[in-house]
């Protein structure tokens, strides 16, 4: 369920748990999970291999996550970090600056003008959301503190990175449920 988002193998009890505990996104494969592969594909491929052909490594990477993300039916949150990612590789390869909020808000073109309905998808909504709101607030949030240590920081950024997301999908989440788990700050953080 965690690396493919196939759930028919789980128990209802088992769903019900996520759910009612505020960490049922974890099931559902997500920008993290390209994030990961991204990462690990980055080390298998390192740039050196490439000289000044940095396009061979991108475009190689590329087509594996792009592959990745046919492979499980092309959900909307991989779907909007392909789009981004793939803006970024574009950029990386050019030589250029990228903007995540420009590339969020070009990802979020492109997926509705292909499928409008998605505005009122809540996977399109709570993955959009999450994002944009990590982009705009995690930079001021890390500000407000300055752990000396690597642990500290590296505590700091994943709870600033958490209270964002957060920030964003739960005005979502009490829309369309009605409601919020008690303790989803803290689930989220592990």
């Amino acid at each position: 369920a965690v690396s493919l988002g196939e759930k028919r193998a789980l128990s209802d009890d088992l769903r019900e748990v996520y759910s009612a505990s505020g960490v049922s996104h974890v099931l559902a494969v997500s920008g993290l999970h390209v994030g990961i592969m991204c990462w690990f594909l980055y080390l298998l491929l390192p740039s050196f291999m490439f000289g000044k052909r940095v396009w061979i490594r991108e475009s190689i990477v590329m087509c594996i996550l792009w592959t990745y993300c046919f492979l499980i039916g092309s959900p909307v949150s991989i779907t909007r970090t392909l789009i981004m990612f793939s803006i970024v590789s574009v950029c990386r390869a050019a030589n250029r600056e990228s903007s995540a909020l420009n590339s969020l808000g070009v990802a979020a073109l492109i997926m509705l003008a292909i499928h409008p309905s998605y505005l009122f998808d809540m996977s399109f909504q709570l993955s959009y959301c999450a994002v944009l709101f990590i982009v705009i607030l995690t930079p001021s949030l890390l500000d407000l503190y300055k752990p000396r240590t690597p642990p500290g920081r590296y505590r700091w950024r994943v709870t600033v990175l958490s209270v964002a997301a957060q920030t964003g999908t739960v005005p979502i989440v009490m829309y369309h449920f009605s409601g919020v788990s008690t303790y989803v700050l803290l689930a989220n953080l592990f």
